[in-house]
């Protein structure tokens, strides 16, 4: 998946899917960026905390195996620079 220009919101809800150009925003001095958001409709994942728990990293990526049927990848993204407020859950 890839967004547009400006924050997107990606809508994730089946299969193995990657995003290659989530954005997680930025505030510096007077400049910032609000970051993408991503809405995660999975059953069993209904937080924050149990997104983290499941999260595998490799360099610049981020890999959300959920089950054996559903993943999501975050490439070029620190593990480090997620935040909750990215995410929301339905």
């Amino acid at each position: 998946m890839v967004g547009g220009h400006g924050v997107d919101t990606f809508v994730f809800s089946s299969g193995h899917n990657m995003i290659r150009d989530f954005a997680t925003g930025f505030d510096w001095w007077v400049f910032s960026r609000p970051s993408d958001q991503i809405v995660i409709d999975i059953e069993g994942t209904d937080s924050f905390q149990e997104l983290l728990f499941s999260a595998m990293t490799s360099r610049n990526t981020v890999r959300f195996p959920f089950n054996a049927e559903d993943s999501l990848t975050l490439r070029s993204t620190q593990f480090t620079d997620l935040d909750a407020d990215m995410f929301s859950f339905v």
